[in-house]
């Protein structure tokens, strides 16, 4: 059987002419790219890995979702899904051996709509179920991680108007997954909205459904408790009626995970602080205003991951969202710092820590979406895949974050059609890597067939040909010790791993000679190794190496620096 793939939510992705196989990226220079920018292609190893579907209409890459570690911390399982109907998931395992060209799937007993997948850990800390707003149904994961028709849990709710309830099942918010009530398991919130006859009648509900293995032993459950969130507002909405998006995560740093919501004008904060209660949460949710000039207008506008460094133990998470720039006209990424303070005062799009300006690339649709691409680098800064397209062709467009973040591309692809997707380990490099499907694609040859979205999935691998160029705003680069302008420094230090990662300033990019001694002066390893200029990050392999205190030098033409190393293991 062979494939269909995307990401946590679908997309809207170009029907497109060309061979996938013989794609070039060619490099160029523009003030909108790191100087050092980093094109990969497609068919060199190492760089991006493809694979093309077998039969029109199959949407190869239709649906992407890493379900996350296991519950050793090792690489876990992904769902994969074509566009077919049914649409019907398949589980493949990642990790080191992990191979696009022969995923050794196994099909899931469901048939479900692929927009409508939410994930938590409703029965115990280690399973992950599934909840699907088709139907209200929580599909309960087994043991070994897969799922069944027969192993489900129907949810009800016992407020309803005379009609029932309005909107394909009623949801009108995004489902709020998180530990509510307990901090074992996720609990699950809905918000839905009442049909009378008489409109005036009708409301907007919170329920909310307890997770646990009483909930799991269930056929048909109904709400612990409800609350009411007030009237509907007719207007501009959904049906003329009020729809809010939702964002969650950590953004204090609590280890509890609050929700901003929006109602597409204004944003509003919750803050999950025990004990929980839905009145705590509709009051926030009506009167708790964070912002009047963000407005969160579809998941795909807005992100929730780590952009800028914290400080140690904080925890907090970021967010960003898009926004029209008055001062150019054009979309720019706002991007807002999470933190203990986060929420206690209101935020506006003036006071975003940070701003990635439209690249002026030709992109007349930027973002399209964002991505969470992961640490591609292993510098512990993540990567921001920002989408977009000018009607014809995409471009997929890198930033990375953290301590280098800033207004430039890192990676660029330019291609005919957009692809969402979902980081995995696919090598034993360590780094993370990012699984994106083109369900829309289609070769020329098929074209000329008659063939249409025949769908493919590219594997562009997380390298070390990624520039890390520090932003001396977000790094702590004068700590560095440096003489004649290089330093050397790791972190961690010691390391009880195979690696470390090097904070290197340099005068003028240069190749350079690694090497490294032990106590006795013997070289142990030697190695050549790309420097940028200026400040940067790199991850340093050190295999096979003994515990013991070693000296790390790096020798240039324009410069040498040294560090001193411990090995733990």
């Amino acid at each position: 059987m062979r494939w269909l793939i995307t990401l946590a939510a679908l997309v809207p992705l170009c029907v497109v002419v060309g061979s996938v196989h013989a794609q070039s990226n060619p490099p160029f220079k523009n003030p909108s790219l790191d100087s050092n920018c980093y094109f990969p292609q497609i068919g060199v190893p190492g760089e991006i890995d493809t694979i093309y579907g077998d039969y029109a209409n199959e949407g190869l890459g239709a649906y992407i979702y890493n379900l996350g570690p296991n519950s050793k911390g090792a690489p876990g399982t992904m769902l994969i899904g074509n566009t077919g109907t049914p649409f019907i998931p398949n589980e493949v395992a990642t990790g080191p051996s992990f191979n696009l060209h022969d995923l050794k799937a196994k099909a899931q007993n469901l048939r479900l709509d692929p927009q409508s997948l939410h994930f938590g850990h409703f029965q115990n800390r280690s399973s992950i179920d599934i909840f699907t707003d088709e139907g209200w149904i929580i599909y309960w994961a087994d043991e070994n991680g897969n799922y069944d028709t027969a192993r489900r849990t129907k949810l009800k709710t016992n407020i309803f108007g005379d009609h029932g309830i309005l909107v394909n099942g009623g949801l009108l918010f995004t489902p709020y997954i998180s530990k509510l009530s307990t901090d074992s398991v996720d609990d699950l919130v809905l918000g839905y909205a009442t049909d009378f006859i008489n409109h005036p009648l009708d409301s907007l509900f919170l329920i909310l459904f307890k997770g646990g293995e009483r909930l799991a032993t269930k056929d048909t459950a109904f709400e612990d408790t409800s609350a009411n969130f007030g009237y509907i507002t007719y207007g501009s909405g959904l049906n003329n009626h009020d729809e809010w998006t939702c964002l969650q995560g950590d953004f204090r740093g609590t280890g509890n995970e609050d929700l901003l919501a929006s109602d597409q004008y204004d944003l509003f904060f919750f803050r999950n602080d025990p004990p929980f209660t839905l009145d705590k949460l509709a009051q926030a949710l009506r009167y708790d205003t964070l912002s009047y000039d963000i407005g969160v207008y579809a998941p795909v506008s807005s992100i929730v991951m780590p952009f800028f460094p914290k400080k140690a133990g904080d925890r907090s998470i970021d967010f960003g969202t898009s926004h029209l720039d008055s001062s150019t006209g054009k979309n720019s990424i706002y991007l807002f710092r999470g933190g203990p303070d986060f929420g206690s005062h209101r935020i506006s799009i003036d006071s975003a820590a940070y701003v990635i300006l439209h690249p002026e690339l030709g992109e007349t649709n930027w973002p399209d979406f964002f991505v969470d691409a992961g640490d591609m680098t292993g510098t512990g800064n993540h990567v921001l895949y920002v989408a977009a397209d000018d009607g014809i062709g995409a471009f997929q467009n890198f930033y990375l974050t953290g301590q280098a973040l800033d207004n430039k591309i890192d990676i660029y692809n330019s291609f005919e059609a957009g692809a969402g997707g979902d980081t995995l380990t696919a090598n034993a490099d360590s780094l993370e890597d990012l699984l994106m499907g083109l369900p829309g694609y289609v070769s020329a040859a098929d074209q000329s067939n008659g063939k249409r979205e025949v769908g493919s999935m590219w594997l562009m691998y997380g390298s070390k040909q990624i520039p890390v160029h520090l932003n001396p705003e977000f790094a702590d680069v004068k700590s560095v010790p440096q003489v004649n302008g290089a330093g050397l420094s790791f972190s961690p230090n010691p390391i009880t791993q195979s690696w470390s990662v090097a904070t290197i300033v340099w005068p003028v990019g240069e190749e350079a000679d690694l090497s490294v001694y032990d106590l006795l002066g013997t070289a142990v390893q030697t190695e050549k190794i790309r420097l940028l200029g200026g400040p940067e990050q790199q991850r340093i392999y050190f295999r096979g190496l003994a515990d013991g205190v070693y000296v790390v030098e790096i020798h240039g033409a324009y410069g040498e620096a040294r560090a001193k190393l411990v090995i733990v293991h």
